[in-house]
């Protein structure tokens, strides 16, 4: 979809450039001559479009900038801080700076990071003559400059000019009286906007110098903001806030009621940032407005807003945190402690992070964000009795992704073993101090809900928009919809890439490896060791186990695969990840079936350390619907098209001198051999006075059209068809027909068939040695047999084929034998 939008993108912009201002419809009309589908569709894509240069103007029309910037002249009148730092705010040129270079005679300054700059120019941070922007020149570049002066920043030949500018006497009344109808409207508007429908509407606008834009807009009775311009006495702090809100309410699935408390808490954030006094402000009025934190949802969405969307750092979330604890309403102090809990997991401080997590349920004990993660660190910690408590009390615990795991987990009773008896470990200690609602299962036991602790990490959401990613590429092959994308989101396969190619499983150790028994931490950096490798499967133990050979590496494995071992046979190849488990070997993250021929390619993306997203779409081609290709090896596409020729007589001499007599008003294309090795290209034939054209591939069929255009200048063309993918069966065979037109006995018994048919086939043997076969990875069977590396390959591909001999089929036996099999 991104390489959707910046095509069309560059595409809107080029267009816009040749044709000037565009309606939406006419854009989209121009973008669907261009080939980028129906109109309709591209109508969806113009709210979007991803280019700086392409501007919507307020009559609705599309405009390339740039292209009405040449040569405009935009003013600013100097103040005396300016002229003493060399430094020139940018709000009146602001429109002309996206044509900034780096030839240009100054440098763009943003004063919130640039205040090295600033502090060297002498320039306090919070300068009030300063906005969001300004423009650092050379030192000593306004020394003949005093207050007031204008200062004009011209566009000449698409670079950014600086000179001095005339006085100006007034302020241009056709400029200002557009800006008011513009406020007329009692809307709030982009000044950059209103710029640009003037500059369009106005061609001699700002061509001269003239008074500045906050001048104009101050006589037109605007008020401005930045880049925001409105009628006089509009709140634009309230707009700010209602903005604000609307985004949080549309992103994180808000009530407008719920919105209230995650707006003052990002206040409070932000406040704490510039230890400003606005923080007692914030607690002396309304501070009842924090409420709504105490729901756990709400609380959920100010965290991934504060840590994921905003960037805070996770300590300064923590202070403001902190403050609300102290100075908040006690209804909040459970979500507060949760969310510095998981503040300080993201600052990797795990034993902090838990000491918040039990300070939430102290405060309230059914508040089941903090029962949710307290039952992980029981859970990684291998206490499942009270990670199950924990989730049970946490009202929808059941839906956790570990409580299946825990129940598994649960300690089993010793019928008949009373409490004060010797324990059955033979310890030696009595049974309620030793195992008594302890459980004892083994490392190899173990191993799954190791993977399942480290798969809650996925669940985050910094992985989680990773899992999405990889998941919609698992899926691109599978039935549209919600349902193959949830299915993709939770398959094995980008689990694992997530956790072990991602690194999410190595972050897993770094985080939580403290919390892990001593055992479980090992295997765990074991597993951290092993790659995912191409296996060949060399017995087969059905119900039991499978024996592998690493391609790879040549080492050899006994892996225990229950279900694996009854869908795999000795000679398959498979892509997986096998890790010790205890004293065993075990698949984990899925087995992945490929075909002989994929093997080296796959084994060099992993040598060479596979992207994601490439290693998923790699192994997920599987699903892909066949892809039919011709002898060259192009896509297969059936193409037909029918033209209405007026001079049938002098079209079959032209045919007949390009392709030799036809058969019948048809004629074929073909590429010079012998009977067996020739290849068609195409078919002419004339049908009821009309001429069809068939091809199964693109390219020739192209030519051919070429060569009617040729022939048949004035030829008409009525139809054209071209199929491909799975809508193409029916078109290609009806064009194989018509391409090759082979007709092929139905009477297999007559002798005289039989034996012409076999001399063909033994033709067409002796062909095959030496032809390119793609299931050998482009060998000649002739090479895969001089190959020990390759011959393998070649014995399975000819044991794939039917064994039994026949009239009009390849013989097994005869290639072998001429292989020297």
């Amino acid at each position: 979809m991104d390489d959707d939008f910046e095509a069309i993108s560059a595409a809107a912009l080029q267009i816009l450039r040749a044709e000037g201002p565009l309606s939406e419809d006419a854009l989209a009309s121009a973008l669907e001559d261009a080939g980028f589908g129906d109109s309709d569709e591209v109508l969806e894509f113009l709210g979007y479009l991803d280019d700086p240069f392409v501007n919507q103007l307020p009559d609705g029309r599309f405009v390339a900038v740039d292209t009405v910037l040449g040569g405009r002249v935009l003013t600013h009148r100097l103040r005396a801080e300016e002229i003493a730092a060399d430094i020139m705010d940018a709000d009146d040129v602001d429109a002309l700076l996206m044509l900034a270079s780096d030839s240009d005679p100054f440098e763009l300054l943003l004063p919130e990071f640039d205040q090295e700059i600033l502090e060297a120019r002498g320039v306090a941070a919070d300068a009030d003559w300063l906005g969001q922007t300004g423009l650092v020149f050379p030192p000593g570049t306004f020394a003949e400059f005093v207050p007031g002066d204008l200062v004009a920043l011209a566009v000449v030949d698409g670079s950014l000019t600086l000179r001095p500018a005339p006085k100006v006497k007034k302020v241009p009344a056709a400029v200002v009286s557009q800006f008011a109808a513009l406020a007329k409207r009692g809307e709030l508007f982009y000044l950059g906007s209103a710029l640009a429908q003037l500059l369009v509407d106005r061609p001699t606008a700002f061509t001269q110098p003239t008074a500045p834009l906050t001048e104009i807009i101050e006589a037109a009775r605007l008020d401005r903001h930045h880049n925001l311009v409105a009628p006089r006495g509009f709140d634009f702090a309230q707009h700010q806030v209602d903005a604000l809100a609307g985004g949080l309410m549309e992103r994180l699935e808000l009530e407008p009621e719920d919105v209230i408390p995650v707006v003052m808490l990002l206040g409070l954030v932000e406040a704490v940032e510039r230890g400003s006094r606005e923080i007692d402000v914030l607690f002396s009025g309304d501070a009842d407005g924090f409420a709504g934190l105490a729901d756990g949802y709400v609380a959920n969405a100010a965290l991934t807003e504060m840590l994921f969307e905003r960037l805070y750092e996770p300590a300064l979330v923590e202070e403001a945190l902190e403050k609300l604890i102290r100075k908040g309403p006690r209804a909040v102090r459970a979500a507060a402690y949760w969310m510095a809990g998981r503040s300080a997991e993201e600052d990797d401080r795990i034993a902090d992070a838990e000491a918040r997590f039990e300070q939430a349920i102290v405060a309230d004990s059914a508040f089941g964000p903090a029962l949710m993660d307290l039952a992980r660190y029981a859970s990684d910690r291998g206490d499942a009795v009270r990670g199950l408590s924990l989730l049970r009390r946490a009202g929808n615990g059941e839906s956790h992704v570990l409580y299946d795991v825990l129940e598994h987990f649960q300690p089993v009773d010793r019928p008949g073993l009373g409490r004060n008896d010797k324990c059955w470990c033979g310890s030696g200690r009595k049974y309620k101090v030793c195992h008594s609602g302890k459980a004892d299962f083994s490392l190899n036991d173990r191993a799954r809900w190791l993977y399942e602790k480290a798969r809650v990490l996925l669940s985050e959401p910094e992985w989680l928009e990773l899992r999405l990613e990889l998941a919609q590429v698992r899926a691109q092959h599978w039935p549209e919809g919600m349902e193959s994308l949830l299915r993709a989101i939770d398959d094995p396969l980008v689990d694992d890439v997530v956790l072990f190619e991602c690194r999410a499983f190595e972050e897993f150790v770094a985080q939580r490896g403290e919390l892990l028994p001593a055992d479980e931490l090992m295997l765990a950096q074991q597993w951290l060791m092993v790659e995912r490798s191409v296996h060949e499967v060399e017995a087969v133990q059905p119900g039991e186990g499978l024996t592998l050979r690493n391609v790879r590496t040549g080492d050899r494995h006994e892996v225990i695969e229950r279900l694996g071992s009854k869908q795999f046979r000795v000679g398959n190849f498979v892509c997986a990840r096998v890790v010790s488990v205890g004293d065993q070997m075990q698949f984990f993250g899925g087995i992945e079936p490929i075909s002989a021929a994929e093997r080296t390619t796959l084994i060099e993306l992993l040598d060479t350390g596979a992207d994601p997203a490439e290693l998923v779409a790699r192994l997920s081609a599987r699903f892909a619907p066949p892809r039919i290709v011709t002898r060259d090896g192009e896509e297969m596409v059936a193409c037909s098209a029918e033209f209405e020729i007026d001079d049938l007589t002098g079209i079959r001499r032209k045919l007949s001198r390009r392709y030799g007599k036809g058969a019948k008003d048809h004629w074929t294309w073909t590429v010079d051999g012998d009977a067996v090795s020739a290849k068609v290209n195409g078919s002419f034939r004339i049908e009821d006075k009309i001429l069809v054209v068939d091809a199964l591939n693109e390219r020739r069929f192209e030519t051919m059209l070429e060569v009617v255009h040729e022939i048949a200048p004035g030829s008409k063309k009525l139809k054209e068809e071209r199929s491909a993918g799975g809508n193409m069966r029916g078109a290609v065979t009806k064009a194989q027909s018509a391409v090759t037109k082979v007709s092929v006995p139905s009477d297999l018994e007559d002798p005289e068939i039989v034996a012409v048919m076999d001399d063909y086939i033994r033709k067409y043997e002796r062909t095959w040695l030496d032809d390119s076969i793609p299931a050998l990875e482009g060998l000649t069977p002739r090479q895969a047999a001089a190959d020990p590396t390759r011959r393998d390959d070649l014995v399975r591909l000819l044991n794939s084929f039917p064994q039994e001999e026949r009239p009009g089929a390849m013989s097994v036996r005869r290639l072998k034998d001429r292989l020297g099999l």
